[in-house]
């Protein structure tokens, strides 16, 4: 009997070794639980017309996409809404995305984002999805330019927090001060007499070196250019996009308005190449 309790204690103790050294060895095994998410540095203080940008860590990856609600809060602490009702919010297209003041979240709202399925909580908040094996990312967040001068500096609060389908821990709050800054905008009108766009025609905004393009949809668009003092700009009209084949130029026509109130206009047909350039300044 007492051979037996012996072997039996052998067996055992090999046994645990074995699978102790294959537990060590096996990399494959899936860890158990969420990673955290931190945020590397939480305030961000820029510029009116720049772009802040945050970097946050990745406790370890995980093998699927990770989901971050970003709201935005009031003074007390509330999420502000970022949607505004327009059919059934059971639907996809039960709220349209609305325009907030001086700052642009570049991501989908969370009706957009396809978790109106779980609730959508209010109309507030926006949605980034990061990659499955991620360590580190960056999101960011864009300061809008307006016209106003002499604005005291404005700070923002945004909660992140992990959706309904989280494959991750957060629960982290950043923070972006925006410096108000001498700007004004540029209003380049774009029309198209048959109401079918320019057909590949397009005006250029150079503004610092990055060039933007601009083209009428339907009938005509509007779009609202900001500058500072002292940016280095051009602008440029390019027929048919370049491609050499006949762009019905004759229903294209363009009115450019600088911030003082000089106009540039052209069309039918406007003509290739520069339209304006300088340095610009601002009116006070």
């Amino acid at each position: 009997m007492k051979y037996i309790y012996n072997k039996i204690t052998i067996v055992l103790a090999v046994t645990l070794v074995f699978f102790y050294t294959a537990c060590e060895d096996d990399d494959s095994i899936p860890r158990r639980g969420k990673p955290t998410i931190t945020v590397v540095e939480s305030a961000k203080t820029v510029d009116e017309g720049q772009t802040a940008v945050y970097d946050f860590n990745v406790e370890y990856p995980v093998n699927e996409s990770i989901f971050i609600r970003i709201d935005v809060l009031d003074a007390d602490g509330n999420p502000i809404p970022t949607t505004e009702p327009i059919g059934d919010p059971n639907s996809g297209n039960g709220y349209a995305a609305l325009v907030l003041d001086d700052i642009n979240v570049p991501y989908n709202t969370w009706f957009d984002s396809g978790f109106f399925s779980y609730g959508y909580l209010g109309g507030s908040g926006y949605v980034a999805e990061i990659p499955a094996f991620t360590e580190s990312f960056s999101l960011s967040i864009d300061a809008l330019l307006d016209s106003v001068a002499d604005e005291a500096p404005e700070t923002y609060i945004f909660r992140l927090t992990g959706v309904s389908t989280a494959a991750a821990v957060i629960d982290e709050e950043i923070t972006l001060t925006i410096n108000n800054v001498n700007a004004c905008i540029w209003t380049l009108v774009t029309n198209d007499a048959f109401g079918d766009g320019w057909n590949g025609g397009f005006i250029t905004a150079t503004i610092n070196g990055v060039d933007t393009n601009y083209a009428a949809s339907g009938e005509g668009s509007t779009f609202e250019i900001g500058m500072v003092d002292n940016d280095v700009y051009s602008f440029s009209y390019t027929p048919n996009g370049g491609a050499g084949s006949p762009g019905w130029e004759e229903e294209n026509t363009y009115t450019l308005t600088a911030p003082d109130g000089t106009e540039f206009s052209d069309g039918p047909v406007p003509a290739a190449g520069e339209i304006t350039s300088g340095t610009n300044i601002c009116p006070n």
